[in-house]
């Protein structure tokens, strides 16, 4: 991941930001002038995912570890972590919050951040960071506005619109190799061929490019400038000036908090070790740059704007030394003169970047936040109440814990054969089972909607995926949600029993006046046969003949 330079006072020259061996984040430091090679440090003892970089004016880098939180980089490299509440849905319930599963990713789009997350064989979950307000939240998405498509490989992830294929549209093309899954030790396994699959976020279909009509055969070659790395490197246009960037840029550097000052306040840790180790260490690591099974350099590239309003973490950079690299100064001008030039074409293809802009702002990108939703539906629980209880070890809304009491009196510990580690984690999923809960007992198939039915499908879901004891669940919420999908069905029919009932009456009107004409029509033979005994010679001769008739 290399970062032009933007300023002189926050970074001059190049920083490169690699994930090597399987999730250990490694830094090299600003070039000095006249320096041929810096040291690489180690920046974290945490596992990382995936590590995301932002093509702003003032770029900051994502940092998504293995358990699930997301660091936040700025341009100097003061680390940040984003703050989460764990009562509103911040984190998704989910196996691969954790070292299980498989490797998380991230990825953006004109100011939206993105975490992919690989729950099952052949399902994915998609979540958006929501920054409306502090705290921040994941919401789960089912789809992206405009028809765009989501690649992501073993290396980078980017969004396209206006693709080749409008079967792609809404879905995720991508590789294996780029969803490992966790080892014992919380690293990533390479034991996946690198094919290249599609999962659509609509309704859930998985496939392999070209297996079916669903997922046809691409037929797209890149343009030949691609691989021509000196024709990108010329084209490559040089960086704003310090006195251009203060001068156009004056108003945004206030806005986003840039200033030196706020810098040097906040700036706790993540200062680059000028130690180095010896030079077996090095030719250790450049060996394994090379080698790109043993753990490759994940870069993702991507165009997005994002708030800079983070609270301030307390992740240091260790003190012990780390690995260094020498690294040709010729390959950082050529991977971004390659970024730079993509992008642009890619701009071109769907008609510029305004227009995509433009296409963009039209919609927003439909949601789905499941806390949101029982927020709503859950009349009888109090919002405003945000007091926890310690319940088998973890902090739990004061409100749920009676329902887990009573869950754990039934059906005993619920989570002793759990998948997942961190008590965050498991705090949110027992909030969201007694959620489910209190939506089974308070609501009918009259009070029930789509949102409620969704959570309730989801979660039991998640729970059952994360190793939660909840068969006894199973029946309860399969009911509910067939019971609830079937409501347009009950409103037809209670409306073809009112027409029935419109029928019957009006069936039974009819009655009483057939029987009242057939009373009339009785009365009307009686008369005439009366009147008929008084006419002589009845029944003799036809009223229409002569009298005469037959006398001669």
């Amino acid at each position: 991941m290399v970062i032009p330079r933007l300023r002189s006072k926050i970074m001059s020259d190049n920083t490169l930001l690699v994930l090597y061996g399987g999730g250990k984040l490694l830094g090299r430091p600003f070039l000095v002038e006249d320096e041929q090679s810096t040291p690489w440090v180690k920046l974290s003892d945490d596992k990382f995912d995936d590590i995301l970089i932002t093509r702003e004016v003032y770029r900051k880098i994502y940092a998504l570890n293995s358990l699930g939180k997301l660091h936040v980089i700025c341009n100097n490299l003061t680390s940040r972590v984003l703050r989460f509440d764990s009562a509103a849905g911040a984190l998704p319930i989910v196996p691969g919050l954790g070292r299980v599963g498989w490797r998380k990713r991230l990825a953006a789009f004109w100011g939206d951040l993105y975490v992919v997350v690989r729950v099952e064989e052949e399902v994915f979950r998609v979540y958006k960071l929501s920054k409306q307000c502090k705290p921040y939240g994941w919401n789960e998405v089912k789809g992206f506005d405009g028809g765009y498509v989501l690649f992501i490989s073993r290396d980078c992830s980017f969004f396209m619109h206006n693709f080749v294929r409008k079967e792609y549209e809404n879905c995720i093309v991508f590789s294996e190799a780029g969803f490992p899954k966790y080892g014992d030790d919380g690293s990533w396994e390479y034991k996946c061929e690198d094919e290249f699959r599609v999962f659509r976020l609509s309704d859930r279909r998985y496939g392999k490019v070209g297996e079916s009509d669903d997922f046809p055969e691409i037929d797209w070659s890149p343009p030949s400038w691609i691989f021509d790395v000196e024709s990108c490197s010329k084209s490559h246009p040089r960086s704003q000036s310090e006195g251009e960037l203060d001068e156009d840029d004056g108003g945004v550097q206030s806005d986003l908090n840039y200033s030196n000052n706020k810098d040097e306040e906040e700036q706790e840790g993540l200062e680059f070790d000028s130690n180095v180790v010896d030079q077996e260490q090095e030719e250790r690591f450049d060996s394994d740059i090379e080698d790109r099974d043993d753990g490759k350099m994940q870069c993702d590239s991507n165009n997005q704007e994002t708030d800079d309003e983070e609270m301030q973490s307390n992740v240091n950079i260790e003190g012990d030394t780390s690995l260094k690299a020498d690294v040709p100064s010729s390959l950082f001008a050529s991977v971004s003169a390659l970024e730079e030039e993509v992008t642009r074409t890619l701009l071109r293809m769907n008609g510029g970047n305004e227009a995509i802009q433009k296409e963009s702002s039209r919609k927003n990108i439909t949601l789905s936040a499941p806390r949101a939703c029982t927020s709503s539906a859950t009349t009888k629980v109090n919002q405003s109440d945000t007091a926890t209880t310690k319940f088998e070890g973890f902090d739990i809304r004061s409100d749920l814990v009676p329902i887990l009491q009573k869950i754990w009196r039934n059906h005993g510990n619920i989570i002793e054969h759990s998948t997942v580690r961190s008590g965050h984690i498991i705090a949110n999923a027992l909030e969201s089972l007694a959620t489910v809960v209190q939506l089974l007992e308070n609501n009918s198939v009259e009070s029930s909607s789509d949102c409620q039915a969704d959570y309730l499908s989801s979660t039991l879901s998640d729970l059952k995926v994360m190793g939660f004891k909840v068969q006894w669940l199973v029946t309860f919420v399969e009911k509910a949600v067939k019971l609830h999908k079937s409501k347009p069905l009950v409103d037809s029919l209670n409306k073809l029993s009112d027409l029935s009932s419109h029928v019957m009456e009006r069936r039974a009107i009819l009655i009483d006046e057939v029987a009242k004409l057939t009373e009339e029509e009785n009365k009307l033979k009686k008369e005439m046969a009366k009147v008929s005994k008084l006419i002589p010679f009845i029944g003799q001769f036809k009223f229409d003949e002569p009298f005469g008739s037959g006398l001669t």
